[in-house]
């Protein structure tokens, strides 16, 4: 507060003590009753309740003090508060410092619900004095008579909402076929959300909705990551199927080109044996002549020559039509 004398304390509520500094070890021995403790735990909250320059000189003390009593018990009436009246040139205010903490050791934060209806029920009980009329702010809506009302208001615009996007994501999850594909086509509509670099949910309107709550639990998005393995382990199978079928015809070619080398050695096996016979038989037959064998013998020697075997022609032929 930039001048002191402006300022003035107005209303303590669970502290015990009676100067600054006892008020800081105050809130801070509560803070150690914490249960559950974030690194962006809120240690306190600074609310600041204004009012109009025209209500300045109609402002008394005890309206302030009284105000500052009824927010107290809307707000936070299990937490540690300290009000402070503050004047400046063009109007009044009032600074409340409220613990983040309530003496039970939980939190004292409150739903956005929750703080709508503080403030709507603040505006009501400021009716109580005409003369600060000025400093009533519409915030009120008939319908919105109790806590409950409100919340209920609050909650079925906010289901409302919350079927539409279910519905939409769930066409999107039907249509992915993984989970990177699915948070693309979301990213691309909605703005997502992390926790530790986790995708949890999406904002819409600033309000947050959890992908568990639209029908989207982890089970269900883990099919997705099946469904990745299931394509891969296809595409491998296909890259196997393809390996073994071109290893398959390989193999058949080699093995008909081994055939065909194996006929080939078979032929030249054949032939090189007729001509050996046939180099055989005529020495025989030369010899014979010079032994002086007689022609019919020589005769007979000749007709099982191979120029006059059938076989010796064919085998011939198939040699000559490979070479």
């Amino acid at each position: 507060m930039e001048n002191k004398s402006f300022a003035k304390i107005i209303l303590q509520h669970n502290l015990y003590s009676k100067n600054l500094a006892g008020y800081i070890k105050e809130f801070k021995t509560n803070e150690n009753f914490r249960l559950y403790r974030r690194n962006d735990s809120v240690i306190a909250y600074h609310h600041i309740l204004s009012f109009s320059p025209k209500s300045k000189e109609l402002l008394k003390d005890f309206m302030l003090k009284d105000i500052a009593k009824k927010f107290v018990e809307l707000q936070a009436p299990q937490s540690l508060c300290l009000a402070v009246s503050h004047q400046e040139k063009n109007h009044t205010h009032i600074h409340l410092i409220q613990s983040g903490v309530k003496t039970t050791g939980y939190s004292s934060r409150i739903s956005k619900q929750e703080f709508a209806y503080v403030k709507l029920q603040m505006e009501k009980y400021i009716e109580k004095y005409p003369e600060l009329s000025d400093s009533k702010i519409e915030h009120a809506n008939p319908e919105m008579t109790t806590p409950q009302k409100h919340i209920n208001i609050i909650k079925n615009n906010r289901q409302s909402i919350k079927n539409n996007i279910s519905i939409d994501l769930m066409k999107i999850f039907e249509t992915s076929k993984s989970r990177s594909d699915f948070l693309a086509q979301v990213k691309s509509s909605y703005q997502i959300y992390n926790r530790n670099n986790i995708p949890q949910g999406i904002i819409v309107d600033g309000l947050k909705f959890r992908l568990s709550r639209l029908g989207l639990s982890e089970e269900k998005l883990s099919t997705l990551d099946k469904q990745t393995d299931l394509i891969d382990d296809s595409s491998s199978l296909d890259q196997m199927t393809q390996a073994i079928t071109k290893k398959s015809k390989d193999r058949k070619n080699f093995s008909k080109s081994e055939l065909e080398l194996e006929n080939i050695h078979a032929i030249r096996q054949r032939v090189s044996e007729r001509e050996l016979g046939e180099r055989c038989n005529t020495k025989s037959l030369e010899l014979t002549r010079d032994s002086g064998l007689i022609p019919d013998e020589a005769n007979e020697l000749n007709e099982t020559t191979p120029e006059n075997s059938d076989l010796y022609t064919k085998t011939s032929f198939e040699y000559e039509e490979v070479y």
